[in-house]
C-alpha cells in the first residue's frame, strides 16, 4: 500500500533506517488484513508495529535529550499524541473490533508522512550541526 522513497530520506542514518522499517511495518500490516490469514496474523502485525513505533520514539527521544534539542518537548507531545490514539485503537481491537486494523494503518500512514516531512527533518537538520549523520 505504502513503500519508502527517497523523499522520506532525513540524513540521520539510523532514524532513515527506522522509517523505512516503520513504513514496512505499515505495508505488512496493510498485507495481513487484506490476506485473510486470521485474526492472530493481523494481531501479530498490529503488535509488531506498535513496539517497533514505541521503541523508534524512544531512539528520537534519546538523540534529542543526548544534542540538547530545543523542540524536545513539542516534539514527544507528538509521539505521545500518536501512542495514545493507537493504544486507544488497538484496545479496542483486542475488544473485537474487527475494523480498527484499517484505521490504525491509516492513522499511522498519515501521520509518520506528515511527522517525517516535518518535524523529523527539522530534528534531523539540527542534528546534523551536532555531527549526527
Amino acid at each position: 500500500m505504502i513503500s519508502w522513497d527517497k523523499t522520506a530520506i532525513i540524513n540521520v542514518a539510523e532514524l532513515d533506517s527506522q522509517h523505512q522499517r516503520l513504513i514496512a511495518l505499515v505495508d505488512n500490516l496493510h498485507q495481513a488484513m487484506t490476506s485473510s490469514r486470521g485474526k492472530s496474523v493481523v494481531s501479530h502485525a498490529l503488535e509488531e508495529l506498535v513496539g517497533f513505533t514505541r521503541m523508534h520514539f524512544d531512539t528520537e527521544e534519546t538523540l534529542m535529550t543526548r544534542h540538547a534539542y530545543p523542540d524536545y518537548e513539542q516534539h514527544r507531545k507528538e509521539h505521545e499524541a500518536l501512542l495514545e490514539d493507537v493504544g486507544r485503537l488497538l484496545q479496542r481491537f483486542r475488544e473485537g473490533d474487527v475494523l480498527i486494523p484499517f484505521a490504525i494503518e491509516l492513522d499511522l500512514e498519515a501521520w509518520a508522512f506528515r511527522h517525517i516531512a516535518t518535524s523529523d527533518k527539522q530534528l534531523a537538520a539540527f542534528l546534523n550541526t551536532k555531527g549526527v549523520f
